[in-house]
C-alpha cells in the first residue's frame, strides 16, 4: 500500500473497513503490476498464476521454437536426469561419525544459464544415437581436449558394469526406502556394481569406472540458431535501474528459463511439464555437476557435498 501511495491500516479482523481497504490496495497493485509486465512484453497468457515460472513460459511461448523427444527417447534419458538434488560426495561422508569444522560453503554463480549458453542449448534441433565407436571417439576427445566438453556435452551414454562413484537417486539419503526414485530428497555418490544406467557426459567422466562395457549414446543435434534467452534476459536487465520493477523481471525470467525446461508435475512427478525436455534438463546439470568436481578435486578429500552448483568443504 504504502509504495501506490495508500497507506495499509493495521490489521483487524473486526473492522470491515479494515477488509474493503485490503482489497482495495490488492487491486491496485494487481493492476500496476499487470501494466507493468505487459509494458515489459508479457502478452498475458498465464498457465495458472503469475510467478516466475509463467514469466519465463511466456517468453519461451514468443521467442522460442521447440523440440519434442519420442516416448523411446524420453524414457531412455530419464534415467540421467537428477535436477537439483543435493549429495554427498562419497559413501564415506555419509557414514562419518565426526562432525565436520572450519568448512566454506560456495555456489557457481549463474551455472545454470552459463551452462545452457555454452552447450548453445537454443540452438539445439533434435536428438540422434551414437553407436558405441562414435561415444567412445568422442569421450577420448574430450579427455585429450577438456575445452571440448561444450561442443559434445549434450551426450547421454548408456553403460553397464562396476562404478566406483556414480549418482544414484535414494528416497531418503543413507536410509533404505521404496519409494518411487522420481520422489527421492537426495543424489549419492556411491559405489555400484553390474550396474546398468544411462549417465550424461559430465556425469560419466567422474564416475570412477572400473570393468565396465558402453552399450550406445544419444546426443542433441543442431539446427538454424534461435536466440538465447539466457543472454537475452541478462540483456535486458542492464537496461534498468536495480531495485526496479524490469529490473526484477527479467532476472526472474533469467532465473526460471532452466525451471521450465525441467518441470515435471504429478504426485509423484512423474508427468511432465508442457515445456519439459530431458535432453535439455539433463545436460545442463551434469554439465554443472562435471564443473563441480573439478572444484571438488582441487579440494581433495576436503569436499563433502554438493547442491548441483554449490560445494561445502573444508577450509585450509
Amino acid at each position: 500500500g504504502i509504495h501506490l501511495g495508500n497507506h495499509k491500516l493495521e490489521f483487524d479482523e473486526k473492522d470491515p473497513f479494515y477488509a474493503m481497504k485490503d482489497a482495495s490496495i490488492t487491486r491496485e497493485a494487481a493492476i500496476k503490476l499487470s501494466n507493468d509486465m505487459l509494458s515489459l512484453g508479457f502478452s498475458g497468457f498465464p498457465d495458472r498464476f503469475i510467478s516466475a515460472a509463467t514469466i519465463s513460459k511466456d517468453l519461451l511461448r514468443q521467442k522460442y521454437i521447440p523440440f519434442r523427444l519420442d516416448e523411446e527417447s524420453h524414457t531412455w534419458l530419464w534415467q540421467a536426469y537428477f535436477g537439483g538434488m543435493t549429495g554427498a560426495t562419497s559413501p564415506e561422508v555419509i557414514m562419518n561419525r565426526h562432525h565436520f569444522e572450519d568448512v566454506v560453503y560456495g555456489d557457481l554463480d549463474g551455472a545454470y544459464s552459463a551452462s545452457a549458453s555454452n552447450l548453445k542449448m537454443f540452438d539445439w534441433n533434435g536428438v540422434e544415437w551414437k553407436n558405441k565407436s562414435q561415444v567412445k571417439k568422442i569421450i577420448s576427445q574430450v579427455k585429450k581436449n577438456p575445452g571440448d566438453f561444450w561442443k559434445y556435452g549434450s551426450l547421454h551414454i548408456e553403460v553397464e558394469g562396476d562404478f566406483d562413484r556414480i549418482p544414484i537417486r535414494v528416497a531418503n539419503i543413507g536410509e533404505n526406502s521404496e519409494n518411487n526414485p522420481s520422489s527421492s530428497q537426495g543424489l549419492v555418490w556411491a559405489k555400484m556394481r553390474n550396474y546398468n544406467t544411462v549417465l550424461s557426459l559430465g556425469d560419466y567422466l567422474n564416475c570412477k569406472p572400473k570393468k565396465h562395457k558402453i552399450i550406445k549414446g544419444m546426443m542433441a543435434t543442431f539446427g538454424e540458431s534461435q536466440t538465447d534467452l539466457f543472454k537475452l534476459c541478462s540483456k535486458e536487465r542492464k537496461k534498468h535501474p536495480k531495485n526496479t520493477v524490469g529490473n526484477a523481471f527479467w532476472k526472474v525470467c533469467g532465473n526460471s528459463i532452466y525451471g521450465s525446461f525441467c518441470q515435471r508435475n504429478g504426485k509423484e512427478r512423474l508427468d511432465s511439464g508442457i515445456w519439459f525436455n530431458a535432453i535439455i534438463a539433463s545436460s545442463i546439470t551434469g554439465a554443472i555437476r562435471h564443473a563441480m568436481w573439478i572444484v571438488n578435486q582441487t579440494a581433495g578429500k576436503d569436499a563433502y557435498y554438493n547442491d548441483t552448483d554449490s560445494c561445502l568443504m573444508q577450509r585450509r
